[in-house]
């Protein structure tokens, strides 16, 4: 599967332990949407830089793949259930979780912060496959 590249300036933009979910977000200029942001949900395991100058997100290669599992103390029989997506390497970062979306909108300025349209527009998802391979 090829990378996915997004423009714009990423940051972390919440974080739910209680949910599991992360949301990276970047504002950006596309015409009628002005926010990109990508959610995890089902997080496991998280390494993050403060900020992604354009983020590239793809499946983690096989042995690195194992290592995030390892990481994140995933247990064989629930290893073919998670995604390991890298940011794009290993040491930029990664996250493994049970899936992704890749979510496009408009700001909001209310003092709740950025909300998604219903519906938003999905650029892309993963979902892990019973092979244990990002599909998306």
């Amino acid at each position: 599967m090829e990378p996915v590249v997004l423009d714009g300036t990423f940051r972390l933009w919440s974080y739910g332990v209680g949910h599991s979910q992360l949301v990276l977000h970047a504002r950006v200029a596309d015409g009628d949407q002005d926010a990109v942001s990508v959610h995890f949900e089902g997080v496991r395991a998280v390494k993050l830089r403060a900020s992604y100058p354009g983020l590239v997100i793809q499946p983690a290669d096989p042995p690195a793949r194992t290592r995030l599992l390892d990481y994140a103390g995933v247990p064989d029989f629930l290893r073919q259930t998670e995604l390991c997506l890298t940011l794009p390497t290993e040491e930029d970062g990664f996250v493994v979780c049970g899936r992704a979306r890749v979510l496009a909108g408009r700001h909001s300025n209310d003092q709740g912060g950025w909300r998604l349209p219903d519906p938003a527009e999905v650029l892309q998802v993963w979902q892990a496959t019973k092979a244990g391979r990002a599909a998306g």
